[in-house]
C-alpha cells in the first residue's frame, strides 16, 4: 500500500526588508541576523522529525533557511524555482504606503480581487498559482510515502494551500504566514489534507513531531 507523502511547508527565515515592510518579490534578499539566528531554533525542534528529501526555492533567503533548519539530517535541499515568491515587478523594493501612492488601482484589486492582478512589469496570481502547484506536485510525485520539506515564500506557499483545501483564489488573503511560519499537508493520488497552518516552529525546545491518525 502507498502512503500519503507528508509535505512540511516552511516560509523562510526574517530578512531585513521584512523588517521594513518592503516588498521583497523574486530580489535576492539574504536572511537576517535575527533570521539565522531562529533558524537554529527551528533546526534543533526538527532535529528528531525524519525527513526523506528537502526543497528550496532559488532565493537564496530560502535555501539558506532550508540548509540551516537541515542542520540535524544529512540533506542538502534541492533548488527548485518554481517554488519562488510572485514576481512583483516594479513594486518590489517599495512598502506598502509607498506602493498604495503610485499603483492605487493593483492595491485596491489585490485587496478586493487577487485574482485579476497582473503585477507591473511581473507577474500574475494566477500563474504563481499555476506555477507552485504544478512544482510541488511534481515533487509529490518523486517521493510517495516520504516526509519532504518544502521551503518558499509566504504568496508562494498560500496559493497553493488555497488550491489544496479547494479554497477560492480571492480568498487566499485570509490566510497567513509568519516568517518559519510551518504548515503540514498529506497528499495523496492528487488529493491533499491540511494538517496544520502557520505552527510556530521558533520557541525553544519544542520538538516538531508528526501525529499518527
Amino acid at each position: 500500500m502507498t502512503h500519503s507523502t507528508r509535505l512540511l511547508l516552511l516560509r523562510h527565515g526574517p530578512t531585513e526588508w521584512n523588517l521594513t515592510g518592503r516588498f521583497q518579490g523574486q530580489t535576492d534578499v539574504s536572511l537576517s541576523d535575527e533570521g539565522r539566528d531562529l533558524c537554529k531554533i527551528v533546526a534543533q525542534n526538527l532535529a528528531d522529525l525524519p525527513i526523506d528529501a528537502a526543497y528550496a526555492s532559488k532565493l537564496s533567503r530560502s535555501i539558506e533557511t532550508a540548509e540551516r533548519v537541515l542542520a540535524h539530517h544529512q540533506l542538502e535541499p534541492i533548488q527548485e524555482p518554481g517554488l519562488s515568491e510572485l514576481h512583483l515587478g516594479a513594486l518590489e523594493g517599495s512598502n506598502r504606503v509607498e506602493a498604495e501612492a503610485k499603483y492605487p488601482e493593483i492595491m485596491h484589486a489585490w485587496r478586493n480581487n487577487p485574482s485579476l492582478v497582473q503585477m507591473p512589469d511581473g507577474e500574475s496570481i494566477v500563474a504563481l498559482q499555476e506555477r507552485v502547484t504544478g512544482t510541488i506536485e511534481q515533487i509529490v510525485e518523486r517521493h510517495p510515502g516520504q516526509t519532504v520539506l518544502i521551503v518558499s515564500h509566504v504568496f508562494a506557499s498560500l496559493v497553493y494551500i488555497a488550491h489544496a483545501i479547494r479554497l477560492p483564489l480571492d480568498a487566499f488573503p485570509h490566510l497567513w504566514l509568519d516568517p518559519l511560519g510551518l504548515s503540514r499537508l498529506d497528499s495523496f493520488r492528487g488529493r491533499a489534507r491540511l494538517k496544520s497552518l502557520n505552527e510556530r516552529t521558533t520557541v525553544p525546545n519544542t520538538p516538531i513531531e508528526w501525529a499518527v491518525d
